[in-house]
């Protein structure tokens, strides 16, 4: 893919339209940060960057500012999720630090760690969805019956994720829950985009045991000791 960049403004709202839309994607849609927290005061002092493809399409944005003279502080960097690793935010920062040398910058302060941790969670994620059939279905059985030990509901996978393994997860669940004397749960006709992992839904009550879900609720407990591990202290 090649890629050109374009800096801008806060007043250009056209193409902050943009950076907002990628940086909603990939922080607050994915990684659950609020939109308060992303939109913060400095993005009116920021220099912002769009990475457009050759079709115009909007696939990175970053931006750069003046923390104290010389130093220059680059954050808020996103990349479309189908996009990264391959090279797209290399080219983003490098294009990020020659803007800032430009500007006079002596010194380049990398906001990165929310990505970094954001890049580790999502090595997770991708782990959970790569388990073979055997594991996954014991895996999902057993969270079915931790959501629903009493046997009711339905369990909505993706289509995938049905076709593949939804009915040998009801079928392992049902076994546990016939030893206990309980009910059954249902395989759902119905599907939905998950990533992996499954919603539980009892007449309009859902519970979501996507493995996205789990993640992102247990991200808060999760990144001081991750952010220890990858930077060894443990503010992220």
């Amino acid at each position: 893919m090649t890629l050109h960049f374009e800096w801008f403004g806060f007043d250009d709202a056209a193409r902050m339209a943009l950076a907002h839309g990628l940086r909603k994607e990939v922080f607050v849609d994915e990684q659950g940060f609020s939109l308060e927290a992303d939109r913060d005061e400095q993005d009116k002092n920021a220099l912002h960057v769009l990475g457009l493809d050759e079709t115009g399409a909007a696939r990175c944005t970053a931006r750069v500012f003046a923390d104290a003279p010389g130093v220059w502080h680059a954050g808020r960097i996103a990349v479309q999720r189908g996009l990264r690793g391959q090279g797209v935010g290399r080219l983003l920062l490098a294009a990020v630090a020659d803007k800032a040398r430009a500007q006079g910058a002596r010194t380049l302060e990398l906001g990165a760690r929310q990505e970094v941790l954001a890049e580790a969670f999502e090595k997770a994620l991708d782990q959970l969805c790569s388990l073979p059939d055997e594991k996954m279905v014991s895996l999902l059985a057993s969270l079915a019956l931790q959501a629903a030990p009493g046997g009711r509901g339905r369990l909505i996978f993706s289509p995938q994720g049905r076709a593949q393994i939804g009915a040998a997860v009801v079928a392992k669940a049902n076994e546990a829950l016939a030893a206990r004397g309980a009910g059954a749960l249902a395989l759902a006709q119905e599907t939905r985009p998950l990533r992996g992992g499954f919603i539980l839904a009892d007449g309009p009550v859902e519970v979501n045991c996507s493995f996205e879900a789990m993640l992102r609720l247990r991200r808060e407990a999760l990144e001081k000791p991750v952010a220890e591990i990858l930077f060894g202290q443990g503010k992220a």
